[in-house]
């Protein structure tokens, strides 16, 4: 089953939400880790499973690979924390309310990827630029790949060129790695 980009963020932060009370730690996810978590949960999900998490085709701006809408959901924050969950129709003004959290519930598949990538987020704490290194490469390199797709039809962007960054750096096969087990 394929969710919104919203929901697949709305899980990561209630994620990020429990580590804090849990912890009592100061922990925040800002706009652009948070849509780059959304990208690799997805990508991870589609490798692992041959079915898609995000129920939205993953495309690229001259920037990075991303999707669209929470792009869009997310513009308000700019460079504070996303402190509330994201729902249809956000604005300034609702950017402003106090923290709250919508319960989002996945299929055990897709809630164990989430979860996944919210505790490797929470253990090891990457910053922006190292999330965008797994989502599009170094920034000279995505400059040549952002030609290279601007030149196709196609607006889509490839997830397994996520996963193998993703390799590249853990020195594992995320073919190996099995998430059927019971979370």
């Amino acid at each position: 089953m394929a969710y919104s980009t919203r929901q697949i963020a709305n899980r990561l932060l209630e994620l990020v939400f429990e580590y804090r009370e849990r912890f009592g730690k100061q922990t925040y996810l800002y706009s652009l880790e948070l849509q780059k978590l959304v990208v690799i949960s997805h990508a991870i999900h589609r490798k692992l499973h041959g079915e898609r998490l995000v129920d939205e085709e993953l495309t690229y701006n001259e920037f990075e690979p991303i999707f669209r809408s929470l792009e869009n959901a997310l513009i308000y924050y700019g460079d504070r924390p996303v402190n509330r969950a994201i729902s249809d129709g956000d604005s300034l003004d609702v950017f402003l309310a106090s923290e709250e959290v919508i319960q989002v519930e996945l299929d055990p598949r897709a809630e164990k990827t989430v979860r996944t990538v919210a505790d490797m987020f929470l253990k090891y704490k990457p910053s922006c630029s190292a999330l965008s290194k797994l989502t599009r490469g170094s920034a000279e390199n995505w400059n040549f790949e952002y030609q290279r797709l601007s030149n196709r039809q196609q607006r889509s962007y490839p997830e397994a060129d996520i996963i193998k960054r993703l390799e590249d750096i853990s020195e594992i096969s995320i073919d190996n790695h099995n998430t059927d087990e019971a979370a």
